[in-house]
């Protein structure tokens, strides 16, 4: 499916085809309607545009007089706060007067929730340009995910499962407000560890994220890589983990069967090693939640709901995917 998808972004971006991916496109059009491939357009040229204005913005770090004419939008986004820096330490201003110190990790996860950044000149032109290009790739990553969720639901050159499945993610129209406590934990784990990857030198995996192509197809959530994986790792250990959770520890043996079968059948195509399954069963997803949400949105903490957890449950959660991997990677150590 994914190879048919890429295909189909060819022909609406109007990049140069070869005679066979013409072949393919023409296959393609008698299985998918007119309508997806038009929303699968609009969506292609608004992603486009994103790029374009991160190239714009950028124009404001040129030393000439082009920069003062760039045009990008990027940080006139309606409800965009502005980032300062003052020894050292990231801070914004709340509407009610409050100061809030953020770590760079802290920075680099808001937009996870839905936070938009502008800068004062106190944050240096580097910092400026890491968080800027964050922000643009989530835009953009949340857009091809829309696209290949309506492709995916129309594709009936694929499985009846997994068109349903794509059905069912389109009709639920995750946003925040609506989403499941299952997704919303992945979405609070994630926050958690990119805040953790970005402050604590020491930890040893990034987090990478992946689109909703792996999550249906692979049952891979993220992706965890080892920083210096080839400091003593033997041939044939993995040094990238997929990553799938779950809340429900009654679910586990129903998921496990689930990897096991993507392991045999098709984690060739993805770029990580070994697929794993972490059970953490937190029932205080819903209510961290929403005691965050409860602020209005322009007072609501950037530091996201994770924020809210104890300290003894992020560490529970950490050092549960550091065993997990320690484990897989030294198995009969």
């Amino acid at each position: 499916m994914k190879e048919r998808f890429e295909t189909t972004l060819k022909a609406v971006a109007k990049e140069e085809l070869t005679e066979n991916d013409t072949d393919a496109i023409e296959m393609i059009e008698r299985f998918v309607d007119a309508e997806t491939m038009d929303q699968i357009r609009q969506l292609q040229l608004g992603k486009l545009d994103l790029v374009n204005q991160l190239k714009e913005w950028r124009k404001k770090f040129w030393e000439d007089e082009e920069a003062k004419d760039h045009e990008s939008g990027l940080e006139d986004r309606p409800g965009a706060k502005t980032l300062y820096l003052k020894d050292g330490a990231y801070q914004i201003f709340t509407n009610g007067g409050e100061t809030i110190t953020l770590s760079k990790g802290e920075v680099m996860s808001a937009s996870e929730w839905g936070f938009w950044w502008k800068f004062d000149d106190t944050v240096p032109r580097e910092d400026q340009t890491e968080i800027m290009s964050k922000q643009v790739r989530n835009l953009i990553a949340a857009e091809y995910d829309r696209q290949l969720i309506e492709y995916g639901s129309v594709d009936t050159l694929s499985d009846n499962y997994k068109r349903e499945t794509y059905q069912a993610i389109k009709e639920k129209n995750l946003n925040l407000e609506t989403m499941p406590s299952g997704i919303l934990a992945e979405k609070m784990i994630t926050s958690l560890l990119i805040k953790q990857m970005h402050d604590d030198p020491s930890l040893s995996f990034r987090i990478k994220s992946v689109d909703v192509y792996e999550d249906v197809e692979h049952k891979i959530d993220f992706i965890l890589e080892l920083k210096d994986y080839t400091r003593g790792v033997k041939v044939g250990e993995p040094h990238s983990f997929g990553i799938q959770f779950t809340l429900n520890p009654g679910a586990t043996a129903k998921k496990e069967q689930q990897i096991e079968r993507v392991k045999r059948n098709s984690i060739h195509e993805t770029e990580v090693d070994d697929i794993m399954l972490i059970t953490i069963p937190l029932s205080d997803v819903k209510e961290k939640y929403e005691l965050w949400a409860s602020a209005k949105k322009s007072k609501r903490d950037p530091r996201g709901p994770d924020n809210l957890w104890s300290e003894e449950t992020k560490k529970t959660i950490i050092e549960g995917l550091l065993k997990r991997i320690e484990d897989s990677h030294h198995p009969y150590a």
